[in-house]
């Protein structure tokens, strides 16, 4: 009988041909050698399957699952069920690890027996691999944990974690689209120990394919339901969405509380999409960006109400002012670049006019 790797690398990918060898030779290539490397084909229609088949040929540390196209949360939550190693250590298919990342991880798991959760920090790099900065997360125990309850200090593809325990919390959810490793952390750390070691240890790839507009609201969302459902469950009530299937929509919220308390912030943040909210009166998006926003969600308010402005020309004066006001009062530099970026944009577009005529 051949025995079970204590480590199972999980790597989801659809249509991630482009990188795809690359991260996963920078697996395979781990100072720490007993693990498996699974990789979830998400339905691929590019290279990917080719690629994925090829590595799998060299190395029977790989083994390549093939699903429909699922999403993200089905083909993490089928590698998850079907890994063989104690631990998985997550690595998105654009990613890359540095040799001693696994080595550096379990030795840390090794000397701390209660942990369930680890991250590391990241160097940030371009579509070409180039360098373009660092990310440090808060690394202290209990400033991490106090953290946790606000945003998501885990870099995703950094973390290693109990398969039992993630297990035992269900996995990724669905219901927290675009949040789901979020809320899984959140679980986790009510099961046991958590920690970032402040060592870079994985590369971050930022690109164009990374987040929409759209799934970036989304991802705002989720992550401000996870912790409400986080905090129901530490006061000893019944997690409010442990039930429900899919992402709720926010517009089909009508006076939203409890759980769904902030529904109407993101009313106002999908016109930042391009989007429009169901009839919300100026009073409603009065108290939308009075709301406590997070840095993220007070850079999409300003885009939104500068598309507020300019969409709805019915406006009355003062309302306009004090939409422009609010702007200003959210962040007034980046409101200025906002405006200037857009009137440059008019002007560009009046000249090509002008031209074509």
């Amino acid at each position: 009988m051949t025995k079970a790797p204590r480590i199972s690398i999980l790597m989801p990918v659809r249509n991630g041909a482009r990188w795809l060898h690359e991260a996963a030779a920078s697996s395979l290539n781990q100072n720490y050698s007993d693990f498996e490397l699974l990789i979830v084909d998400d339905g691929s229609s590019d290279n990917t399957p080719k690629i994925a088949a090829e590595f799998q040929r060299m190395d029977s540390r790989v083994r390549v699952i093939q699903q429909d196209q699922l999403g993200l949360v089905a083909a993490l939550n089928r590698g998850l069920s079907e890994a063989k190693g104690s631990f998985i250590a997550r690595l998105d298919a654009d990613d890359v690890a540095f040799p001693n990342r696994l080595e550096r991880q379990v030795a840390y798991f090794d000397s701390h027996p209660s942990l369930v959760l680890l991250g590391s920090w990241a160097q940030k790099i371009d579509e070409a691999g180039g360098p373009i900065g660092m990310l440090r997360p808060e690394s202290e125990s209990e400033k991490l944990k106090t953290q946790l309850l606000k945003k998501n200090p885990f870099i995703h593809s950094s973390v290693v974690f109990s398969a039992d325990a993630a297990r035992q919390c269900g996995g990724y959810r669905k219901v927290f689209e675009a949040a789901e490793d979020f809320d899984l952390w959140l679980q986790l750390s009510e099961r046991g120990d958590i920690a970032i070691v402040p060592e870079v240890l994985i590369k971050y790839r930022v690109h164009q394919q990374s987040v929409s507009a759209n799934l970036a609201i989304r991802q705002l969302f989720s992550s401000r339901l996870a912790i409400r459902s986080a905090m129901a469950r530490r006061s000893g009530r019944a997690d409010p969405l442990e039930n429900l299937s899919s992402p709720p929509d926010w517009n089909e919220i009508e006076n939203g509380s409890g759980i769904y308390a902030d529904a109407k912030i993101f009313q106002l943040l999908q016109y930042s999409a391009g989007l429009k909210s169901p009839g919300l009166s100026v009073a409603e998006i009065r108290a939308a960006c009075a709301a406590p926003l997070t840095h993220a969600e007070r850079k999409i308010a300003q885009v939104a109400l500068l598309n507020v402005i300019r969409g709805q020309e019915d406006l009355p004066l003062l309302v306009n002012a004090e939409l422009l006001a609010r702007m200003f009062c959210l962040h007034p530099t980046r409101a200025l670049k906002l405006l200037w970026t857009n009137e440059l944009r008019g002007r560009r577009t009046k000249w090509r006019g002008n031209k074509k005529s």
